[in-house]
């Protein structure tokens, strides 16, 4: 029956979420609400389960044989509903497995502890180390499940991606890559390794996760629903010709920025990069942070309003001429979870004296824009930081446009570069995926 063990397999109890207590302190982070998915991405909505056939060379298929409708065979997988049969042949209970994709390198160097402990409470064919390849052959095993339904939706696996934000990307590219005609086979939870993890807050999971409660986390799993991420394509290109700094396409998902957080960031990219060792930790890195912040502020970073125009689905925006930093966010957490368009909290420019825009709605991951936003500078983002206070609303569209008459600083998700000369930015929706959001 559900929820019993089986004697052969001790070491791989049956979690069950209806008893097992949640380790993790409820975050008070924003939960992305469920959103409808746009015409963007219709396979989200219109997929169907593939008929689930008896195949005799599939672990499931094989431990299905003996064994009565419903039991667990203590894989840890989460337990649903078969998927419709219309055969008139009776089908056995189907279970969708949990695959955990660990970045050893996030959390400090603490991902290797984090792998084993997954690896004792999953089998190993459900775990995998992204730093040691194990992006596709992952992906791989989650596609040759069996479609089932759970809570009314198709799904073949659920996936943990045990790391950074730019580990979720990693994921969720891993996905793509496979191009298989329905990624909402396949929802994402984040578990938070990294130093921002602001993926991670936005979908409920908090903001670090230091290990020790792999079973709990199991079973939070479980429970997660499957929330629509929106994911954005950006293409720079030189104004006069061909300039270092140049992307074809990137693909994000939380936010990107251009002028002085990007600065920031790219001096603390190089200061990581170079001295690796200091950076143990959530703490460490953001002191490291801190001292980079300091650094782009006495560069001397110009306003933006004399050098930069920004179009939105084919309207100007103005701005005023105390900005240094545009952002443009996908997701209610930056920087480590600050709400800086003000979503949790009251709405309270750090600059009252740009163009005003509060009326603009609350953003979500998946209402198809972007919302674009304003900060002042360095100091400015300190406060943002420590006292809760928001930037100023823009603008929210779908493309965006933003032309740069000088060399300037650009980050998307945590990975900074320099452009170097003139260049024109443009940013347009790309198919979403699908995150998991703790319930």
């Amino acid at each position: 029956m559900p929820g019993e063990v089986d004697p052969a397999k001790p070491e791989q109890d049956v979690i069950d979420a209806t008893t097992t207590e949640d380790a993790f302190v409820e975050p008070k982070e924003i939960l992305a609400e469920e959103i409808v998915a746009p015409e963007a991405n219709s396979a989200l909505t219109d997929a169907k389960p593939t008929e689930l056939t008896a195949d005799v060379n599939h672990p499931e298929a094989e431990r299905e044989e003996g064994r009565e409708d419903g039991q667990e065979d203590g894989d840890k997988t989460v337990q649903t509903e078969s998927a419709p049969d219309t055969s008139g042949k009776a089908k056995a209970s189907k279970s969708v497995p949990i695959v955990v994709f660990v970045n050893k390198k996030s959390g400090g160097q603490k991902g290797e502890r984090i792998l084993d402990e997954f690896l004792k409470a999953l089998p190993k064919e459900q775990v995998y180390n992204l730093t040691e390849g194990g992006l596709d052959p992952g992906i791989e095993f989650c596609y040759l499940q069996e479609t089932v339904i759970v809570n009314g939706h198709p799904e073949k696996a659920r996936i943990i991606a045990a790391g950074g934000d730019g580990t979720v990307g990693w994921v969720v590219s891993g996905i793509d890559k496979h191009r298989n005609p329905d990624k909402s086979l396949t929802p994402v939870a984040h578990l938070p390794l990294g130093t921002g993890n602001d993926m991670a807050r936005s979908t409920g999971w908090g903001g670090g996760y230091d290990g020790g409660e792999a079973k709990q986390v199991l079973s939070q799993v479980r429970r997660a629903k499957p929330m629509r991420l929106d994911r954005w394509k950006l293409h720079i290109q030189g104004k006069n010709g061909t300039v270092e700094g140049e992307k074809d396409e990137l693909m994000f998902y939380n936010y990107f920025s251009v002028g002085a957080d990007a600065h920031a960031a790219y001096i603390f990219h190089h200061m990581r990069e170079q001295q690796p060792e200091k950076f143990t930790g959530r703490t460490r890195n953001k002191y490291y942070y801190v001292k980079a912040s300091i650094r782009a502020f006495f560069a001397g970073d110009h306003p933006l309003n004399k050098t930069t125009k920004i179009t939105v689905d084919d309207e100007s925006v103005r701005f005023g001429n105390s900005v240094k930093t545009i952002v443009g966010l996908n997701i209610q957490s930056y920087m480590g979870g600050s709400d800086i368009w003000g979503t949790q909290h009251a709405y309270s420019p750090s600059c009252c004296c740009l163009h005003p825009s509060s009326d603009l709605p609350p953003g979500s991951m998946g209402d198809g824009k972007i919302d674009l936003m304003g900060i002042r500078g360095n100091v400015k983002q300190g406060f943002i930081k420590s006292f809760n206070c928001t930037g100023v609303r823009m603008e929210q569209g779908r493309n965006l446009v933003i032309d740069c008459d000088e060399p300037n600083y650009v980050q998307a998700d945590g990975e900074p570069w320099k452009v170097d000369g003139p260049f024109k930015m443009t940013i347009d929706i790309a198919e979403p995926a699908l995150m998991l959001t703790k319930a």
